[in-house]
């Protein structure tokens, strides 16, 4: 399945999500693959957008429902979120990033 551009994610506040140390045994780092990539509040598209993601940004996923994926984002976006913002954004948009230190697999119920 091909994904339109700017499907995405939600975010919340760094202050609000659990450190990166106790994030990372339970988390898969990847990169957003697109640019303008929609952050949401919730798992598809009638959820609100809080901000956008590009090409290269590091999100640690943590948890998946029906093709989208729960992330932390790893450092601060080119679009101008700060690092440790969270929300959904969807799986196509999202590939493994190499070499990185978090995670050995992807969360239960993710593909």
């Amino acid at each position: 399945m091909v994904a339109a551009a700017g499907l995405g994610v939600g975010v919340t506040s760094a202050s609000a999500a659990p450190s990166h140390a106790a994030r990372a045994a339970s988390s898969y780092a990847t990169q957003v693959t697109a640019d303008g990539v929609r952050l949401r509040t919730g798992p598809g598209t009638g959820y609100g957008v809080e901000g956008l993601l590009y090409y290269g940004d590091a999100v640690d996923i943590t948890q998946c429902s029906g093709g989208w994926d729960r992330v932390y984002l790893a450092a601060d976006s080119a679009g101008g979120l700060g690092s440790g913002a969270a929300g959904w954004v969807y799986g196509s948009y999202l590939e493994p990033l190499a070499g990185s230190p978090i995670g050995g697999g992807l969360p239960s119920g993710c593909e």
